[in-house]
Order: C-alpha cells, then sequence, then structure tokens
C-alpha cells in the first residue's frame, strides 16, 4: 500500500512499531513464564535436597557407634549432600534473579508497547484533523466556485445587479 501523504506514511510506520512492540512484549512474557518454571523447578529441587541431606543427618545421628571407616562414610557422604545442597541454592538464587531480570524486561516492553500506541494515537488524531481541515477547505472552495457560478449565471441571464 502507498501512503497518499506523509501523514498517512507516518501512521503505517507507527502502527508497525506498535505491532513490533507487541510482538516484544509477547515474547518477553514468554520469557518470563519460562523463568518462573525454571525457578519453581530449582525451589522443588532445593527442598528435595534439603530433605535429602535432614534425613541424612538424621541417620547420622541415630547410627550406633561402629567402625571409624563406617563413620567416615556417613560423614563423607553428609558432607556430599551439604555441597550438593549448597548447589541448589545457588541455582535457586540464580533463577530467581533471572525471574526478576525478566520480569523488569518484560515491564519494559510493556511500556514500551504504551508508548508506542500513545505515539499511533496522536498521529491518528493528527490525521483526522488534517481530513476535517482538508474537508472544511474543499466546502470552502465549493461554496466559492457555486457563488462564482451563480453569479456566472445572473449575468448570462441579465441579472447583474
Amino acid at each position: 500500500m502507498h501512503a497518499r501523504s506523509p501523514l498517512e506514511a507516518l501512521l503505517r510506520v507507527r502502527r508497525e512499531i506498535k505491532q513490533q512492540r507487541e510482538r516484544l512484549l509477547a515474547a518477553a512474557t514468554a520469557e518470563c513464564v519460562r523463568a518462573e518454571e525454571l525457578l519453581s523447578g530449582a525451589v522443588q529441587r532445593e527442598a528435595a535436597q534439603r530433605a535429602e541431606l535432614t534425613e541424612c543427618l538424621e541417620a547420622q545421628a541415630r547410627a550406633e557407634p561402629s567402625r571409624a571407616a563406617d563413620r567416615q562414610a556417613r560423614e563423607r557422604y553428609a558432607g556430599r549432600q551439604r555441597r550438593a545442597l549448597e548447589a541448589r541454592e545457588g541455582e535457586r538464587a540464580r533463577a530467581a534473579a533471572s525471574l526478576t531480570a525478566r520480569r523488569a524486561e518484560r515491564e519494559t516492553a510493556r511500556r514500551s508497547l504504551l508508548d508506542a500506541e500513545a505515539a499511533v494515537q496522536v498521529v491518528e488524531r493528527r490525521a483526522a484533523a488534517w481530513d476535517q481541515a482538508r474537508r472544511a477547505e474543499e466546502q470552502r472552495r465549493a461554496e466559492l466556485e457555486l457563488e462564482d457560478l451563480i453569479a456566472a449565471r445572473r449575468r448570462c441571464d441579465g441579472d447583474t445587479p
């Protein structure tokens, strides 16, 4: 479609920008949902790891004093469980930070879309005002032309005042 005026071209471009911003908001929303799912998974894995460590420590506390090798094996296992829990806590913290960042990106995209919508509305109002002014000018020209025709007819009919 070829625009008939720069104003129509501007309106077309503003609408395209708005559509692009809508797509960006949709993508940011999808990324936010994905980050929420990742955080949920990380929280679940952390809870499971914490439960496993608790179970390990409780079993270690209940264990009867036995051979030093058995005790050392239990302590090594508990150490591995602690490190795994620390890793899960780190995973959860990174997922929470990612979610915070995705939410900020989504909010930025939302505000950008609102700005684009406002810009489209401004151009639409300008186009409407321009159309109205153009119609008023055309009306004024038609009235002048009609007056000229009436005057010319009177002159032809010999009714010139």
